[in-house]
């Protein structure tokens, strides 16, 4: 794999934040209204926010994702409504499903070419880098967003890549070391393959 890691971001949020704070944030930060969205898919939007003016109107910019299925929070509180005999909220139940996050990136971001959640606990990175791989050589898009979640009980990390194909066949960082280097806030652009 040869990808140009054209721009990133890096997210860092403590689980215990509200999410009345993040919505507000979002609003304060990048005037995105982030009404009706949870956790998971308000730091996701934070990310990709803060790579968005790296993006060109012009070009056709897939999304691929990565996560631990869905959002935990949302998860519980249905299974709390549930135990207290408190009927669904329809939206609530609808973004259970990881990919509601790619919809609300997608259609914040203008992002139309191809869009997929992959829904995983290992390898996140890796598997989002080469799925971006085979969609960009195969000219489904001219550029990816790579976002991928990483949850502990205190903290939610969401790191958003910009990446297209390297013109090159040079490498510079392994794919194994990605996640090393972005925590580093390495210069971009660089190659990983």
């Amino acid at each position: 794999m040869t990808l140009n890691v054209m721009n990133y971001a890096v997210v860092d949020e403590p689980r215990d934040k509200t999410n009345k704070q993040l919505r507000q944030e979002l609003k304060n930060d990048f005037a995105i209204n982030g009404r009706r969205l949870d956790n998971f898919t308000l730091t996701a939007m934070k990310a990709v926010a803060k790579i968005a003016p790296s993006l060109n109107s012009e070009n056709r910019y897939a999304l691929f994702s990565a996560a631990q299925y869905f959002s935990l929070e949302l998860l519980q509180s249905l299974l709390l409504d549930l135990a207290q005999n408190t009927p669904l909220k329809p939206l609530d139940f609808v973004a259970t499903v990881g990919n509601a996050a790619n919809y609300y990136l997608a259609k914040q971001f203008n992002l139309e070419a191809t869009n997929l959640f992959l829904g995983c606990t290992d390898n996140k990175l890796s598997k989002t880098l080469l799925v971006a791989e085979l969609d960009l050589s195969e000219q489904n898009s001219d550029a990816a967003i790579i976002v991928v979640w990483q949850e502990s009980e205190k903290t939610r990390r969401c790191y958003a890549l910009l990446v297209e194909l390297a013109k090159s066949q040079a490498t510079d960082v392994n794919a194994n070391e990605l996640i090393a280097q972005l925590n580093a806030g390495a210069k971009t652009p660089f190659v990983v393959n």
